[in-house]
């Protein structure tokens, strides 16, 4: 098949009707059944349709006949081997039984030395159980019999004009082999994608209207399929690549890995630890080039570009001629592989595109543009490979390599003369590489604006700020404040930016317009981790980066900063425009190859390696690893463990750091493992089996135990220190509301009720659906109502969000959970639902306004944009209280105290909240929170 035309079974002659570009939602299964009498094999599988929520919410249009399928094939754990025989009969084989296969599991996963393996083969009620193998030999060599993931190769590699000290081998798998792998894997057939489309908001499909997703909502994969025959499909590869060391704070080990997933498996599942959908292909040398720092420079970018075009190879010809492969479903496709996504910090990405640091690998800005308001012309590679031949023709490449380097620095080239994505058909690094949000948004926020912040407030402030604030269960603490920290973890950076509006808020330092600087560029950061993008959100992305450049001078007449050549900041201008072509990017987060890392690097290196030749026992044992990974994969698929399911397993980004891709903050809730010791664990589904009735978006959980057992009411109120505890009580029973009750307390103290006593509970969770998808459920959260002790004099107690009063300027309001709690009804059958005894707050004074339609509402402080709240009072001036089922909980919420110009030394994390006259409601506490508190 060329480019330009069709193949003998599909064509404009065989009666097939293609039509329009252009399918409408609910048109794909009619056109399939048009072409049904035609002796085509073109044909359309159910897996194309969209899924139900987007049918629902969205209007689709699919790109007209892309993605055919051409009849069933073999899937991948079709067994085709010489042991298929066998293992009709026994699943397990080459192990006699289940249990066999659990011990070698077991302890192949253990890491137990050989040694040690073959004294317990030796143990007497081992030799009795007559194994299949009987020595530590036979069982490695068992384990390594079992069928896995492409195998891996070894060749000498030589980089012209360079020398080194010891030949240079690359191990590396064949590129279109892993993405085969993958392709036809199917554990991934309810979550692949094959099918261009473009999604919107009304079926009018306004511009504005437009939503952004997967990689195939995007432009790049509606343009690339108009440009290649009818039918193929698309086979979206993602690569990702990075350095990291493998000693700490000892020796220069350092392993440089390339990782492989691919766009048609869809972002949630690539994004899982569990779901193992990305493989490691490469292990780039290390080299220690002989010669000028400046020569080894050069040299170690060629010989990056030349291991990666050896990787790339069959996948850059699949590019040009697309291989009918199997995909998940068992079905054969006319696949077309190209690159759509390159995960890679800035230093990679600057290798790859082949510039030097003072220049920007996606646009033709350098240094002295980078802070510059707009965005510059974008650096297209076929500009790059132009420049790289001009070069070529003035300078030889290899023979005077200084002479070469200083020619290329010049035309803003880093000497690399043969860019591995140069015969790659549609792959340009102004398109495939892609936002970072680890590396490019939070290190900069790191590195910059809270440096900044800590230079105006003065590092003992800051500090104290931070570390009186009110713990969270699953947030981080700084008790010890931040400025002291030579490193920061992406964890610790993402927590820091919880906090950091509201902690800075009122310092004389933070002027209004630096204020407005430093609240875009948290504008900018929360945005752009949308899950789901629509034209008008990137209008607000664009409009935070524009504020941040509007205020930023106001940071240079504070004398914090004198310019704004940062290389990450100019990468910001083109966010938005990568959003518009390859989907949402916090799916290319690079949290992920950091998380790779730790399986595919550190762990072979420490666990399988005598640290001498350490590359090629790394590769090995994690050969061994995928093995096993991959036969208990096959045994899941054919029952012979169960029923299989990816789960909703923590995402890579959670565990790294706990900041959940669609939420943000909260720290996952691990309540089991999966698999080894070294995978995520699963999110708990208290939807499923909630503890208390909820509602539709919460979840409710209370342990089985409680904190106080059958305590009387008397007690309580006195532990508690609620004085009107009975009182509240009893206007809940009496069934007249607040409103009704105009917030008075109409039961007396004595009140008489159908129970003395109570249960109490200290803690419980609850749980939210993801905003973008209800049927996503997002990591339980942990609210705390502790009672007043000798180290916390106001107790511990969170906030939370509860529908309105009828009298309250705002949808809900805020209350502080005291008391959570149960009735102990004696012998009455009846099953009493949870309570909470919450304290409301209200809107601080000046911050209610009109709302344009006759109503008061209340209004953000200017600037920070954050809602301040105060405790409502009653008349004696105690805390207006009351009782309220536990369901009628919304969310929690982060309140943080309003400093003014200087944090009071004498407060502390236990009394902060309680002692501080206004609070912000904190909207960027959980990425939720931002999307809901506004």
């Amino acid at each position: 098949m060329d480019d330009s035309g069709g193949w003998d079974n599909v064509g404009p002659g065989d009666g097939t009707d293609f039509g329009e570009d252009r399918v409408q939602d609910g048109e794909l299964g009619d056109a399939d059944e048009e072409n049904d009498d035609t002796e085509s094999d073109l044909d359309f599988g159910p897996e194309d349709l969209p899924s139900e929520a987007e049918q629902d919410d969205l209007v689709i249009d699919h790109y007209a006949h892309a993605a055919c399928v051409f009849g069933p094939g073999q899937h991948l754990f079709e067994d085709k081997s010489t042991d298929s025989e066998a293992r009709r009969v026994n699943p397990f084989y080459p192990f006699a039984s289940y249990g066999e296969w659990e011990l070698a599991d077991w302890l192949e996963r253990a890491q137990i030395p050989m040694t040690k393996i073959d004294s317990f083969f030796k143990l007497h009620l081992i030799r009795k159980t007559n194994l299949s193998f009987s020595n530590a030999r036979k069982f490695r060599k068992m384990v390594e019999s079992l069928p896995g993931r492409p195998g891996w190769r070894s060749d000498e590699v030589v980089v012209e004009g360079g020398t080194t000290k010891k030949p240079l081998m690359f191990r590396y798998r064949d590129g279109l082999e892993c993405f085969k792998y993958l392709f036809a894997n199917p554990l991934f057939k309810i979550h692949s994608d094959y099918h261009p489309r473009k999604l919107w908001t009304d079926e009018r499909r306004n511009p504005e209207s437009r939503v952004y997703d997967e990689i195939m909502t995007g432009d790049l994969a509606w343009d690339i399929q108009e440009e290649i025959p009818v039918g193929e499909t698309l086979g979206l590869v993602i690569l990702g690549s990075d350095k990291t060391h493998l000693t700490n704070h000892q020796g220069d080990k350092a392993a440089h890995c390339v990782y492989m997933t691919i766009g048609n498996i869809k972002k949630d599942i690539r994004s899982k630890a569990s779901s193992r959908a990305w493989l490691l292909v490469a292990q780039i040398p290390v080299a220690k080039f002989q010669g000028s720092k400046e020569e080894a420079y050069v040299l170690t970018r060629r010989l990056y570009h030349l291991c990666m075009d050896m990787v790339t190879k069959t996948l850059k010809q699949c590019s040009h001629n697309p291989e009918v492969m199997t995909d998940a479903h068992g079905f054969h496709r006319l696949t077309r592989t190209i690159l759509a996504a390159f995960i890679a910090d800035l230093p990679e990405q600057h290798v790859i595109a082949c510039v030097p640091q003072n220049c920007s690998p996606s646009s033709m800005a350098t240094l002295k543009h980078f802070g510059d308001a707009k965005a510059h012309p974008l650096r297209l590679g076929s500009a790059t490979l132009k420049r790289i031949g001009a070069v070529i023709k003035e300078h030889h490449p290899y023979l005077k390599l200084l002479t070469f380097r200083t020619k290329c620095r010049e035309m803003g080239l880093n000497g690399v003369i043969k860019p591995f994505w140069r015969d790659w058909r549609f792959a340009d690094p102004c398109q495939f590489l892609t936002p970072d949000a680890l590396h490019q948004w939070h290190k900069f926020f790191m590195d910059h604006v809270a440096d900044w912040a800590i230079t105006l407030l003065g590092a003992e402030e800051f500090d104290k700020r931070l570390s009186v604030l009110q713990p969270r269960t699953g947030f981080r603490h700084f008790l010890e404040g931040i400025s002291q920290f030579s490193q920061h973890s992406g964890r610790e950076q993402r927590d820091l930016q919880r906090v950091f509006i509201a902690v800075i808020a009122g310092h004389p330092s933070i002027t209004a317009p630096i204020m407005r600087a430093f609240r875009a560029v948290l504008d900018f950061i929360y945005i752009a981790q949308y899950e789901s993008h629509s034209a008008e959100t990137l209008g607000y992305l664009e409009r935070a980066l524009a504020a941040f450049h509007a205020n930023k001078q106001a940071l240079v007449r504070a004398g914090v900063r004198f310019h704004y050549k940062i290389p990450k900041l100019e990468l910001m201008q083109h966010v938005a425009r990568l959003t518009r072509i390859l989907g949402v990017p916090i799916q290319f987060s690079s949290d992920i190859t950091e998380r790779l890392h730790i399986t595919c690097a550190k762990i072979p290196y420490a666990k399988g390696t005598n640290k001498k030749d350490y590359v090629k026992q790394m590769v090995r044992f994690l050969e061994r690893e995928e093995k096993l990974d991959h036969f208990k994969s096959m045994l899941e698929y054919v029952g012979a463990l169960g029923d299989y399911s990816l789960g909703d397993d923590v995402t890579v980004v959670g565990h790294l750091s706990g900041f959940d891709r669609t939420e943000g903050k909260l720290r996952r809730v691990r309540v089991a493992r999966v698999g080894s010791d070294y995978t995520t664990r699963p999110v708990r589904d208290i939807f499923s089996s909630p503890s208390t009735p909820g509602n539709d978006t919460t979840a409710f959980h209370l342990v089985n135990r409680t904190t106080f057992s059958k305590y009387t009411i008397e007690t309580l109120s006195e532990l508690y220190r609620i004085p009107d505890l009975r009182a509240a009580i009893g206007d809940y029973f009496s069934g007249q509301t607040i409103e009704a009750r105009n917030g008075r307390r109409i039961s007396p103290p004595n009140c008489d009720l159908p129970f003395d006593r109570l249960n109490v509970w200290d803690h419980c969770r609850i749980q939210l659906r993801a905003i973008h998808d209800e049927s996503i459920i997002k990591p339980p959260t942990t609210i705390q109502a502790r009672p007043p002790s000798t180290e916390r004099q106001y107790g511990w107690c969170n906030f939370v969000l509860v529908p309105q009063r009828r009298d309250a300027p705002v949808s809900h309001v805020v209350a502080q959970v005291r008391m959570i709690f149960c009735p102990v009804l004696q012998r009455s059958g009846i099953v009493p639902e949870p309570l909470v005894y919450v304290q409301y707050l209200k809107p601080a004074p000046l911050s209610t306004g009109n709302d344009g339609y006759g109503s008061r509402t209340h209004i953000t402080e200017d600037n920070i944009e954050m809602y301040k709240v105060v405790y409502s009072m009653r008349s004696n001036g105690e805390c207006l209280g009351e009782v309220i089922p536990l369901n009628h909980i919304w969310r929690a919420v982060e309140l943080i105290p309003v400093f003014g110009k200087k944090c009071p030394s004498s407060w502390t994390f236990n009394d902060s909240v309680e002692l501080a006259a206004q609070l912000y409601v904190n909207c960027f506490a959980e990425k939720q929170d931002y999307q809901c508190i506004y």
